[in-house]
Order: C-alpha cells, then sequence, then structure tokens
C-alpha cells in the first residue's frame, strides 16, 4: 500500500471507529485493514484507548430536583394503581347491575297508570284497560304462581302487568317509525280466573296446574304496585260492545313480555 493511502486511511479511522461514516467508505477502511499491519494495529490501539463518557457534573441543587421529580413518578405511578384496582371493580358491578337498574328506571311508575276499563266478562274472566301517561315501548303481563292452593286444589297465581317507557331519543326519532317500536298509550287484557279452567291452567315440572287468579296489579318502578282487581272484588258486567268485540276479533296469543310492534291498535292479550 503507498503511504498515502496509509495517511488517507488514518484519517478515516476516527470516523470509522465511531461509526460516522458512509458504507463505502467503511468498505474500503476495512479492505485497507485486512491488508494493512500498520493501520491494523493502529485501528486497535485507537479501540483500547476509547475513553469512556464523563460523568456531568451536577449542581447539587439539580439532583435535588432531578430525585424529588422521579419520586413524584413513582407515587404517581402508585396512585395510578391504587385507582386502577378500584375503579375495575366498580366497572365489572356496574355491568352486572345496567340491566336491572335500565329497567327499574325504563319501568313506567304506577302514579302514571290510570285503569280506565274494568269489567267481568260473561265466562267470569276479568277484562281490563290501562292507560299511561307516558309512551309505553314494552309490554310484560303474566301470572305469577304463589305455591299455595286453595280449596278445590288450584294454585293462587297473581296477574301482573308491567310497562316500559322508551328512551327521549327514542320518543324523538319515534315519528319516523322505521327503526323504533311503535310507542301506544293503553292496553287491553282478558285475565282468566279459576271459573274458566278449560284454558288448561299452567305446567309446572310437567304437569298441568289449574290456576286460580286471586288478583291483578300494575307493577311500577322498584316495588311500586298498583292493585286492579282482588278476589271477591264485585265488578259490572262487561258491556254489550266489548262482548261484542272481543267474539267477533282474534285475540293474540299470550306472549310473557312484548314489544308494541308486535301489536295492533285494539288487540288484547289473554293471560292464562
Amino acid at each position: 500500500m503507498s503511504r498515502l493511502h496509509c495517511d488517507l486511511i488514518k484519517d478515516l479511522l476516527p470516523l470509522y471507529t465511531d461509526n460516522i461514516c458512509s458504507e463505502r467508505t467503511k468498505t474500503s477502511v476495512e479492505e485497507h485493514l485486512s491488508t494493512c499491519e500498520s493501520c491494523r494495529e493502529l485501528y486497535e490501539a485507537m479501540q483500547e484507548n476509547v475513553p469512556e463518557k464523563p460523568e456531568i457534573a451536577l449542581d447539587p441543587d439539580l439532583k435535588d430536583d432531578i430525585a424529588f421529580i422521579r419520586s413524584v413518578k413513582r407515587r404517581f405511578t402508585r396512585r395510578q394503581m391504587i385507582i386502577i384496582f378500584i375503579l375495575v371493580p366498580i366497572f365489572v358491578l356496574l355491568l352486572i347491575l345496567a340491566p336491572f337498574v335500565h329497567s327499574e328506571l325504563s319501568a313506567i311508575r304506577t302514579d302514571d297508570i290510570k285503569v280506565t276499563e274494568l269489567f267481568e266478562l260473561s265466562n267470569g274472566d276479568i277484562f281490563c284497560t290501562i292507560e299511561s301517561s307516558k309512551a309505553i315501548s314494552a309490554l310484560s303481563a303474566g301470572n305469577l304462581m304463589s305455591g299455595e292452593k286453595d280449596a278445590e286444589g288450584r294454585e293462587y297465581c297473581d296477574g301482573v302487568i308491567a310497562a316500559g317507557s322508551p328512551s327521549p331519543l327514542t320518543t324523538i326519532l319515534d315519528s319516523s317509525k322505521k327503526r323504533f317500536p311503535v310507542l301506544i298509550r293503553s292496553q287491553s287484557f282478558i285475565f282468566t280466573t279459576a271459573k274458566k279452567v278449560e284454558y288448561g291452567g299452567v305446567t309446572v315440572e310437567g304437569k298441568d296446574v289449574d290456576s286460580h287468579c286471586r288478583t291483578i296489579k300494575y307493577e311500577g318502578r322498584f316495588d311500586e304496585e298498583l292493585i286492579i282487581w282482588k278476589e271477591g272484588q264485585t265488578l259490572e258486567p262487561a258491556p254489550e260492545r266489548i262482548e261484542k268485540k272481543l267474539s267477533e276479533s282474534q285475540v293474540p296469543d299470550y306472549f310473557p313480555s312484548v314489544s308494541t310492534e308486535q301489536l295492533k291498535v285494539g288487540d288484547v292479550l289473554v293471560i292464562y
């Protein structure tokens, strides 16, 4: 190798050692080092004498500030963990309770319900109509078995009606009648009584059980109750218009819970 070439390589060695030269220069230096013992020894000596980075002398006040910032960061991290451990169980609990809370809060209160019709049909069943001051988006009705029996061995049950109101957004957008349930304000029901057992009663554990309805009530929010009828209460016979309407119309099957979009105006729900 020429003297000039070695001089150039020696000038490039600091750049090569710090790995800040181009790939082409790096390749040239490595090719030269592989053949030139003198330059290779110089490079090895440079590698051995690379000085360590000196520790920066910090002002004592600055050191105190850094230590304070680090301690605050550690405390903040611990505080974050504590908050997470507290919030996660609360969030899970809210997820569990959300359906119940939503159901209770959407329930229409008894103060908003009025019984507008209450008659005894010719077959002994009870016909009633409830009217709500708030729009109804869902209905639930059925007979709850009590486990108690009358003198004839028929199981007592309680007829229960419940209604839910839509959210404010549903109410606003309901005019489209496309995505949201049809909203109603009133609904009629027929509750069968012990006087008419040919409906078949109910089935409990695979066995037919004749039911004996002793009360009909509306359940509102948080265990509110409005008693509509109770056994022994004398009712007026149903007007001819109602008897005629029921005889001429096909009463829909009973649904334990229905959306109002399943109902047509004038439908009557029969609760067995």
